[in-house]
């Protein structure tokens, strides 16, 4: 899910990438493929996921998502500028993240009292996130680096990261008028406040 926020939000699948990937544990009928294949194609998955296996069944864990984020944010600052974005130069940018996150692995850098739970080749775009603000880690000052990221926290990262305001609901006081329950089967389905629940 949160690889293919990443892709609508770079709008990746207009930009005519070679879409092809070498994960496989990745189903060729799968609802993201072809979100996936793109974010590959741009560059953005070589780093966060190396290896033959995405695990797409599974949620995706904090690190990785912080390593996905800062390489969409650094092809994001691209698109922003007015760069072309080609495979060339999307390869190019992939391979200077690469280098940078290969060269900054020392967990000391962090603040976080769980530093040494994070894989070296994340440290890089951690810390980067977290001087920006964009990482806060959890109340108790761990980061959690191998935790599952919510959806919450995938929003909470990508709204931060993008720098863009959640759009206000305005909200009624005014209850939700509920039907009374339909049997379905031993189930029945409530409607509770707009919600449905069985």
């Amino acid at each position: 899910e949160f690889i293919s926020l990443v892709q609508r939000i770079l709008a990746l699948d207009s930009l005519n990438l070679d879409k092809t990937t070498s994960y496989q544990d990745l189903d060729s009928q799968a609802w993201a493929k072809d979100a996936i294949d793109q974010a590959n194609a741009a560059g953005l998955l070589a780093f966060s996921f190396p290896g033959a296996k995405l695990n797409p069944g599974q949620a995706i864990q904090r690190e990785e998502a912080a390593s996905l984020l800062h390489h969409t944010l650094a092809v994001k600052a691209m698109m922003d500028k007015g760069e072309k974005l080609d495979q060339t130069n999307l390869n190019e940018l992939a391979g200077i993240l690469a280098s940078q996150g290969q060269s900054k692995t020392d967990p000391n850098i962090l603040s976080f009292v769980d530093r040494d739970k994070v894989t070296p080749r994340f440290i890089f775009s951690i810390d980067n996130l977290t001087g920006s603000k964009v990482i806060s880690g959890q109340g108790d000052n761990t980061f959690n680096p191998q935790g599952p990221l919510s959806r919450a926290q995938a929003m909470t990262l990508l709204v931060r990261g993008l720098q863009e305001e959640p759009l206000q609901v305005e909200t009624s006081s005014e209850k939700t008028p509920s039907p009374a329950p339909s049997p379905l089967g031993a189930i029945q389905v409530v409607q509770e406040n707009g919600a449905f629940y069985l």
